[in-house]
């Protein structure tokens, strides 16, 4: 998903690559403006204070790009850990504020994300953030692994 600024794929193009279309309409005049998620998640999200976690979810609502926000505690334990997002799709994954990256298992190789130990605390309940951009599982979980899973893809 590089830039490849050299050799024979020189004009392998990223982005928007033709019209933008709406239905039959052509869109133009649009502008485009950066959202400063790694911000708004680094701060703590103030609007969710007081919004109580949801008992059952309806699986037509796991679709479609959605926030899922948790907590966890590592009992004291804190070294580098994995992270796997067993059933998730596509997405990106914050601990503590912090980026840890993009996962997206069916296109592999990496199947677990590097959580290093210095961004879990040992004493307070750490935060996890999920952006999951196509449809969550139906049981919301992840796993931490005490290895990676490195070279494959989801079948």
């Amino acid at each position: 998903m590089g830039r490849v600024n050299f050799g024979s794929k020189i004009n392998d193009y990223k982005g928007i690559l033709s019209n933008l279309i709406l239905g039959q309409d052509v869109l133009t005049d649009w502008n485009i403006y950066p959202l400063d998620i790694d911000g708004a998640i680094a701060g703590g999200w103030p609007h969710t204070e007081g919004l109580k976690p949801k008992s059952s979810i309806k699986k037509e609502e796991l679709f479609g790009p959605t926030f899922y926000m948790g907590t966890f505690q590592p009992n004291g334990l804190t070294w580098d850990t994995f992270l796997k997002l067993y059933q998730w799709t596509k997405g990106q994954v914050w601990i503590n504020g912090v980026n840890l990256g993009r996962y997206w298992p069916a296109r592999g190789p990496q199947q677990t994300l590097y959580v290093p130990g210095i961004l879990i605390s040992p004493t307070q309940t750490n935060n996890i953030t999920v952006l999951e951009l196509e449809g969550a599982p139906t049981h919301l979980r992840v796993l931490f692994m005490d290895r990676p899973l490195l070279n494959a893809t989801k079948s």
